[in-house]
C-alpha cells in the first residue's frame, strides 16, 4: 500500500494549495489519501475534500470522478470540482464533494443494530445506487460499513469508489493486486475475475444487511472463509424477519456469483413484498 503524507498534511498546507477553500477537520484516511472536511471560501458550501497521495493510480481516481460527475442519485455522493495542486514539490490530485451530514454506518453498527426496517431502506438506498453505477459500468468493490453514511433524515449515502471496477476501460489493477477490504469482498473478487459485475457489490451488501441485523458477521469476519465457499447460516436463524427480506439477503451471499441475484431490481422487489 502506498505510503500517505508523511508528517501528516496540515491545514495551513491544503489551504495554500487549494486556495479556495478553508479546511475545518479531518474526516479520515486511507491507503488513497486524506479527506477533509472543507468550506468554500467565497459560496459559504460545506465540503469533503480528498487530497490523494501522488503514489496513487491517479487514473482510477480520474475514472471514478468522470463516472460521478454524469450521475444525479441522492444515495451517492455529488461531485463539485477536481483538479490538481501541488503540496511538498509533488503533483497531487484532489477531489471536493458535497458535505454529507451523517454518521459512518461501522460507528453505528458499534452502538446497536438496525431494525428490519432500517436494513430495508439501507438495502433499498444503496440497490439503488449500485444500479445507477452498474448502468455506467462501474463496479463499486469497496462496499463495507464505513463506506456508507446513515443520515438523520433515516437516508444512506454510498461515498468512495476510489477501488471501483470501470468495465468500459482498460484495466489498471496492477497484476497480482487486489483492491478492496477483507471480509466484504466476494469470492470472485478475491479471485482476481476481470469480468464483475453488480452481483460482486451486492454480495458485500449482503454481508452488510446481514451484520446490521444480527450484529453478527455471517462469514465472521474472515475472508479466508469466503474464500472457500463457507455457507453462512440463514440470517433468520439469528434474528425475526420477514420472508422477502431474508431471502433477498440469503439470495445475496450466495457463493457461486451465477447464483446470486442478476439485477438489484430483483432484491427490491423481493425486499418490498413484506411490506
Amino acid at each position: 500500500m502506498a505510503q500517505l503524507f508523511q508528517p501528516p498534511l496540515s491545514f495551513e498546507e491544503v489551504e495554500a494549495a487549494l486556495k479556495n477553500y478553508s479546511i475545518l477537520d479531518v474526516l479520515g484516511d486511507g491507503g488513497q489519501g486524506v479527506v477533509f472536511q472543507g468550506e468554500n471560501s467565497k459560496t459559504g458550501q460545506q465540503v469533503a475534500i480528498k487530497v490523494y497521495s501522488p503514489q496513487q493510480m491517479i487514473k482510477r481516481a480520474e475514472l471514478e470522478v468522470e463516472k460521478l460527475e454524469k450521475m444525479n442519485s441522492p444515495f451517492l455522493a455529488k461531485v463539485v470540482e477536481h483538479n490538481y495542486s501541488t503540496l511538498r514539490g509533488e503533483n497531487c490530485y484532489y477531489v471536493v464533494t458535497e458535505y454529507i451530514e451523517g454518521k459512518d454506518l461501522k460507528k453505528v453498527l458499534e452502538e446497536r443494530d438496525l431494525t428490519p426496517e432500517e436494513v430495508k431502506t439501507l438495502m433499498k438506498h444503496m440497490l439503488l445506487a449500485l444500479e445507477q453505477l452498474w448502468q455506467s459500468r462501474v463496479v463499486h468493490c469497496d462496499i463495507k460499513p464505513p463506506n456508507i453514511l446513515y443520515l438523520e433524515s433515516n437516508e444512506f449515502v454510498l461515498i468512495d469508489l476510489g477501488y471501483a471496477k470501470h468495465l468500459d476501460s482498460e484495466t489498471i489493477t496492477m497484476a497480482g493486486y487486489i483492491m478492496g477490504t477483507p471480509g466484504y469482498m466476494a469470492p470472485e473478487h478475491l479471485k482476481g475475475r476481470k469480468n464483475l459485475t453488480v452481483r460482486a457489490d451486492m454480495f458485500a451488501l449482503g454481508i452488510i444487511a446481514y451484520e446490521a441485523l444480527t450484529g453478527i458477521h455471517p462469514f465472521a469476519n474472515n475472508q479466508n472463509l469466503i474464500f472457500t465457499n463457507h455457507k453462512a447460516l440463514p440470517v433468520e436463524e439469528h434474528v425475526e424477519v420477514d420472508k422477502g427480506l431474508a431471502k433477498a439477503i440469503n439470495w445475496m451471499l450466495n457463493a457461486n456469483p451465477i447464483r446470486r441475484p442478476v439485477s438489484t431490481q430483483q432484491v427490491l422487489r423481493l425486499i418490498q413484498e413484506g411490506e
